[in-house]
């Protein structure tokens, strides 16, 4: 049996027992090795050359790619890329801290919600377990990303369990598809916890959509460098200016840092500019929506956009 075929049809990584199981030979494994055919990521376990290292690590504990690792995998938006890997192992299982530190790991998530033969945990179960790990903000973006991607379904929220109630509430009240970029959704949630309940890409007539509208007659845009930095783009975003301009409406731009670098200072420059008293609870909101719970696997427990 060629062991690139088992590899692939059990995730593309395996621990070597269970490759054997399969019907491959250790002479046949041995010599996939010595040919570089298969790579040997952790000891006990083989990949495929192209396997995300997260995954081989995952298999190395008879695992799964779990939390934010997953989500990564699934492609989600996010604010910053995981600083470790995130790997669920079975709620009764105990990893020994020195298996821990071989593969690079400060920790691991053990949970009931492990799921036999999967590598990689659904995006369902990544988002959710992303409430260990993240800020309400953080979680907040891929739960956004997740929605508009197609890969969660709005009814899926309200399983979400982990996380304080709170927190689930607020999430299922913010949620949403149509958001087009992270610092999109960090500005909603900002502006909305300063009180002034945003509305997410409001349509306006010769202009299209904006992606925030905030109180009668302003609008907030936040430019990505990547996506307004054409020729085109930049002459479209004045057209768009202009003409909000002759409705009697003032759109008012952001940069990507604008917002992401000190999310609180972008909320209280919205309400400034706009003569908006911020709520009296802005500050305490805030502290929330930027703290990560004790306990989380993550080496940076602190806000750090990419």
């Amino acid at each position: 049996m060629d062991p690139r075929r088992v590899l692939r049809e059990l995730g593309g990584a395996a621990r070597a027992d269970e490759i054997l199981s399969h019907g491959v030979s250790w002479p046949a494994l041995r010599s996939a090795h010595a040919a570089g055919i298969v790579i040997r990521p952790a000891w006990g376990t083989y990949a495929l050359p192209h396997v995300e290292p997260g995954v081989s690590v995952a298999a190395a504990l008879r695992g799964q790619l779990g939390c934010l690792s997953a989500c990564a995998w699934w492609g989600l938006k996010s604010v910053s890329k995981p600083d470790s890997i995130h790997v669920v192992v079975p709620a009764d299982r105990n990893v020994e801290s020195k298996r821990l530190r071989q593969l690079g790991l400060i920790g691991v998530h053990r949970d009931s919600t492990y799921t036999e033969q999967r590598l990689v945990e659904s995006v369902e179960a990544a988002v959710d377990h992303a409430a260990r790990c993240t800020t309400p903000i953080e979680q907040l973006v891929l739960v956004d990303s997740a929605l508009r991607q197609g890969r969660l379904d709005p009814m899926g929220l309200d399983a979400l369990s982990r996380g304080t109630v709170y927190r689930r509430r607020w999430l299922r009240r913010l949620a949403t598809s149509i958001a087009d970029s992270p610092p999109e959704s960090v500005a909603r949630a900002v502006l909305d916890a300063a009180g002034l309940r945003p509305r997410v890409q409001e349509p306006h007539d010769r202009v299209g959509r904006i992606d925030l509208g905030v109180g009668v007659r302003h609008g907030i845009e936040v430019d990505g460098y990547e996506t307004h930095s054409s020729r085109d783009a930049f002459a479209e975003d004045r057209r768009r200016d202009r003409e909000m301009a002759a409705q009697g409406k003032w759109s008012l731009r952001f940069t990507y840092w604008d917002v992401m670098k000190d999310p609180r200072a972008f909320g209280l420059e919205v309400a400034r500019i706009i003569g908006f008293a911020v709520d009296a609870r802005f500050d305490k909101r805030m502290s929330w929506l930027m703290a990560v719970p004790a306990g989380n696997v993550r080496r940076r427990a602190r806000w750090s956009p990419s």
